[in-house]
């Protein structure tokens, strides 16, 4: 397999992206990967002043990161019909201490694997979903790894991920899971079935949870009918903490 290093001991912030065009940016150094140019061979990274990563990719290469010690913040976003199970497992080994990580919905189905390591130093979480349907039992398979998560944010709403509600809500959980989530924030949110049972999983299995906060979409906002509906649907959870504040808006 072709090898290509990348030595940069004081980079601090590095994108790597599977495409031709871009907007312009600022960042400290962009990569982009054309379709075929690294088909099936392995890109080394030694930056070990390296703070911020993001990537947007199919990981058509094996991407191997060296001496993450500095690393605060990661933003991964593969999407690939291949089977890349182990390299994705490969490059989150490698990131596992980051402390603010933002994940996509395919970066998630590719890479919740037997061989996932914990995040035990991830504090800030960003989940983007997509517009395609989406196994909600990687969602909340994919929580366990995160057990000291204190914020969660959902930027696109969870219309799209299915759930079985009895499932979810009755899921066991063990008494230290999620211990230390505090803020959970769900952009456009629709009051859909599936957000709701995601929600009220949530109330209920997070003991330190303060405050609980859904930005309404236009489509819900154009219905007070059922924002107020769905409103009295999670206010009626039992909650795991008795101090927890459900803000929609």
């Amino acid at each position: 397999m072709k090898a290509i290093n990348i030595s940069a001991p004081v980079l601090k912030r590095l994108v790597i992206l599977d495409i031709l065009e871009h907007k312009d940016s600022f960042h400290d150094c962009e990569i982009k990967v054309h379709k075929d140019s690294f088909h099936d061979c392995e890109i080394k990274v030694y930056a070990e002043s390296l703070v911020s990563l993001e990537l947007d990719c199919n990981m058509a290469y094996e991407l191997s990161l060296y001496n993450m010690f500095s690393l605060f913040n990661a933003s991964i976003d593969i999407c690939s019909t291949r089977k890349i199970g182990q390299r994705v497992d490969k490059l989150l080994k490698a990131i596992c201490d980051v402390k603010d990580l933002r994940l996509s919905d395919d970066s998630i189905e590719v890479g919740l694997t037997e061989n996932l390591l914990k995040f035990s130093n991830l504090k800030y979480v960003r989940l983007s979903m997509g517009v395609d349907l989406f196994n909600g039992e990687y969602l909340t398979e994919l929580l366990h790894y995160f057990p000291n998560m204190e914020c969660l944010l959902i930027d696109y709403g969870l219309g799209v991920c299915e759930f079985e509600e009895d499932g979810v809500t009755d899921q066991a959980t063990p008494r230290d899971f999620l211990s230390n989530l505090k803020s959970v924030e769900v952009w456009e949110f629709s009051g859909s079935k599936n957000e709701l049972c995601f929600l009220k999983f949530l109330l209920k299995n997070t003991r330190a949870l303060e405050t609980m906060t859904t930005i309404s979409s236009s489509e819900l906002l154009s219905d007070p009918d059922k924002q107020l509906e769905v409103t009295k649907k999670l206010l009626m959870v039992p909650k795991g903490s008795m101090h927890s504040v459900i803000d929609i808006s």
